[in-house]
């Protein structure tokens, strides 16, 4: 099988869900699959691109066997909403770019952004015709009504859409625990179309400290 992982945060980024995606790849090609993940340049948390890739526009890299493509775009470090909404469109577009360079997949595994990352891998998943499946470790937009930080009908209106759209377009999606299956299901998502996958961890590797 070939598996393409598009992600918004990956190795040399230290996040969560970069050493998770990091991990799952590594497996998949040690079980004998050939794996590509598309994600953007390296920039988390600073805000800027990590300096190895500061004068590159185009990267194809390869770590544990897995191909990795990279498609420069927007980074800013402002926590304006509208400038932080355009780096994330535009990384989110270079990412799409970069999985629509590789050769034919089987599957299409998607870790994030939220809402926009579905949709996006849905088409390429229709490019190839691939199986499609959506990682949620938030649901959107219900977290950032419930924490305030958006009133607006009409947005959270349209967000709401585009959510459902993300359920109907996607063969399945993965949630980190029963509470959001249970959460889904409530939104009108098929049971079978829900799989719990919680977050794995090495208990010998973070252990208790003073």
């Amino acid at each position: 099988m070939h598996l393409l992982i598009t992600t918004q945060v990956f190795p040399p980024e230290f996040h969560p869900t970069a050493v998770m995606v990091d991990e799952l790849s590594r497996h998949m090609v040690q079980s004998g699959h050939r794996v590509t993940v598309a994600a953007g340049f390296p920039h988390h948390p600073y805000g800027r691109v990590y300096t190895n890739y500061q004068k590159r526009l185009w990267v194809k890299e390869e770590r544990y066997g897995a191909k990795v493509l990279r498609l420069r775009h927007f980074v800013s470090n402002s926590r304006t909403v509208s400038i932080r909404a355009l780096a994330l469109g535009t990384q989110s577009l270079a990412t799409a770019l970069s999985g629509a360079m590789t050769s034919k997949v089987d599957g299409v595994l998607v870790f994030g952004p939220p809402l926009i990352g579905p949709l996006l891998g849905w088409l390429l998943a229709q490019r190839y015709r691939a199986y499609l499946v959506n990682v949620i470790y938030d649901i959107y937009p219900d977290i950032i009504i419930e924490t305030g930080r958006l009133h607006n009908k009409r947005v959270i209106s349209f967000l709401h859409a585009v959510e459902q759209l993300q359920y109907r377009l996607t063969d399945k999606t993965i949630v980190l625990s029963r509470g959001f299956r249970e959460t889904l299901i409530a939104k009108g998502v098929p049971s079978e179309r829900i799989a719990v996958i919680p977050v794995w961890l090495d208990p010998d590797e973070i252990t208790p400290m003073a």
